[in-house]
């Protein structure tokens, strides 16, 4: 609801990403890391039955160490995380993936490159499961076009 704290007013979206960027550290493991690899800045926009949501990838995180050192690649398993907890905003609940019916790769997400990423989901609810159409990319450029379900 607009005007509680933490909803996706303009206002609310700037305090979270800055109060995130203060006050992020990443992880001594990459298990821990992962939640500290990207932030979801806010959802810009929804139409037509689709959300759009800003994400900025976190360049410092010690995920990239491991993935590859001095050319940071952001792996894939935590690209298809971002849809899914973008999947969650838009579904207003914890979602799992059930079933990967699509995933291409079609450009290699580096933190140095792409900053900045945009994530395209749309969901649609049939009996309690949850059909996932998403992209990532930026503007007319797809780096990644999933197709999956996903259940609470």
């Amino acid at each position: 609801a607009i005007g509680l704290p933490g909803d996706l007013s303009s206002p609310s979206r700037f305090v979270r990403a800055a109060f995130v960027k203060l006050n992020s550290v990443c992880e001594d493991n990459d298990t821990a890391s992962i939640s500290q690899f990207f932030h979801i800045l806010g959802s810009v926009a929804q139409q037509e039955g689709k959300a759009v949501f800003q994400i900025a990838l976190n360049p410092q995180c010690q995920v990239y160490e491991g993935h590859f050192p001095g050319e940071p690649v952001s792996p894939g398993v935590c690209n298809i995380q971002m849809i899914k907890e973008c999947a969650e905003q838009v579904a207003g609940k914890s979602l799992f993936l059930s079933n990967l019916q699509q995933c291409r790769l079609t450009t290699l997400v580096t933190p140095l490159a792409h900053p900045q990423v945009e994530v395209t989901i749309q969901l649609e609810e049939k009996g309690g499961a949850y059909k996932l159409k998403a992209t990532l990319g930026k503007g007319e450029e797809i780096y990644l076009d999933l197709k999956a379900e996903l259940n609470s």
